[in-house]
């Protein structure tokens, strides 16, 4: 029996969601690849064309060896995947000698982290995971610490930005952002969004003042001051949307430290 308990620095959400996707893990185990899933109609079909899945596929259960002079070898297994509850997953692989082993996560979140506890158990005394010598390359061990865990932990934790509108004005440019003065001194973090006759801009704030911005006239593309400059010589009407944030401090410290091209790209 393999079992052991790791800390990852991510929501559970995200974990349970990578764990859950079969296809997704098997790619990520480096040692099985998903065939076939079974629709409720009782159909093997290539998973991305099944639409209604019984958690049943068939797998194919990869040796890749250290050296070139060995074979890669294939078994097929048959693989039952069920969802216990929102903090568990169990998998019950089987081969064609109808030996079995059963994985299965259990997912908690504890504050910001999540405590993964993974346990493989074997039908047989002897290892299903090593019955054999062609299989001794992906041991639970080797699987779960070589290749799954160094995924899990290399995610980022998901951010989200709640928007929240604080108001819209029309007018020509000049006017408009004179009217606008009025809600960015207060705006720890948001933006202005503009739009017009062949115009589309944006403009981020941080600590009540415009700190970036990105304006496009037509075809004519600028950023920055020349943005800001570009727009205010604009004698069309607009209309100027804006925005604030609430975002944690840590979000915020980013922002400020590593510069808004973070954010929009």
């Amino acid at each position: 029996m393999y079992e052991r308990e790791f800390t990852l620095y991510v929501d559970s959400k995200q974990v349970l969601s990578i764990l859950s996707d079969i296809v997704l893990l098997a790619g990520i185990s480096g040692h099985f690849a998903v065939l076939l899933a079974e629709d409720k109609s009782g159909e093997l079909l290539p998973p991305s064309k099944v639409k209604n899945k019984t958690g049943k596929y068939i797998v194919a259960y990869l040796n890749i060896p250290d050296t070139e002079k060995e074979k890669v070898e294939v078994e097929l297994l048959s693989v039952t995947q069920t969802i216990t509850s929102s903090t568990q997953i169990e998998y019950i692989l089987s081969d064609k000698n109808g030996e079995t082993a059963q994985i299965d996560f259990f997912i908690k979140q504890d504050g910001e982290n999540t405590i993964l506890r993974i346990k493989v158990e074997d039908e047989e005394v002897k290892s299903f995971f090593g019955k054999k010598k062609v299989f001794e390359y992906a041991s639970p061990e080797h699987i779960f610490e070589d290749h799954v865990l160094p995924y899990l932990r290399q995610l980022r934790r998901q951010q989200h930005i709640h928007l929240r509108f604080l108001g819209k004005i029309e007018g020509i440019p000049i006017n408009a952002i004179k009217e606008a003065k009025k809600y960015i001194p207060v705006i720890k973090f948001g933006g202005i969004y503009i739009y017009g006759e062949n115009l589309e801009g944006i403009y981020t704030i941080i600590d009540g003042e415009l700190d970036n911005g990105e304006l496009t006239i037509g075809e004519k593309r600028s950023t920055g001051i020349n943005a800001l400059y570009e727009l205010l010589n604009y004698e069309k009407s607009v209309k100027v949307l804006l925005f604030d944030s609430e975002i944690d401090d840590k979000i915020y410290d980013f922002i400020k430290r590593k510069g808004l091209e973070k954010i929009f790209g």
